[in-house]
Order: C-alpha cells, then sequence, then structure tokens
C-alpha cells in the first residue's frame, strides 16, 4: 500500500467513525464501511495498522469486549475535532 493510500486510510476511517459517534464498532465493521469509499483493496492488517497509528495520536480508542476479546473501536473528542478542522 502506497503512502498516499495509508494516508487516505486514515482520513476515512476518522471520518467514518466520526459519522457513528458515540458508538464503538469493532473492526470488521468499519473495514466493510471503509471498503466501499476507497478504491483500492483494503486489507483487515492495514485497517487495524491505521487504527492503532489513530490511537497514537489520540483520536480514537479501543476498549476490549467485557466479556471477550473483541476489540471495540471510537472516535474520541480530539478526533471529531480534527475532522471538523478538515472540513
Amino acid at each position: 500500500m502506497s503512502n498516499e493510500d495509508q494516508e487516505l486510510l486514515r482520513k476515512v476511517t476518522l471520518e467514518l467513525l466520526c459519522n457513528c459517534k458515540p458508538v464503538p464498532r469493532q473492526s470488521r465493521t468499519i473495514i466493510r464501511e471503509v471498503r466501499k469509499e476507497v478504491l483500492f483493496d483494503v486489507a483487515e492488517a492495514d485497517l487495524l495498522s491505521a487504527l492503532v497509528f489513530l490511537r497514537g495520536f489520540g483520536l480514537v480508542t479501543m476498549t476490549y469486549d467485557k466479556l471477550g476479546s473483541s476489540q471495540w473501536w471510537a472516535i474520541t473528542s480530539e478526533g471529531v475535532l480534527a475532522v471538523e478542522r478538515a472540513l
């Protein structure tokens, strides 16, 4: 995946999470929605890499399901501001 594709993947992922706030999503749900928005193939590993990158900047959070190991991703207030300021 090119650097430009990685950047677009991060932006699209952040925007999708912003549009569904405050409801956390699993990566498998996010990837289905992302694939509708981009013109290149997105592997689950690419999406997880983008989510970890966004979490490093405090734009998204990840929590585990209390009854298992499912990861749930949600946008933070900082993430919402980042999306709003980009518009």
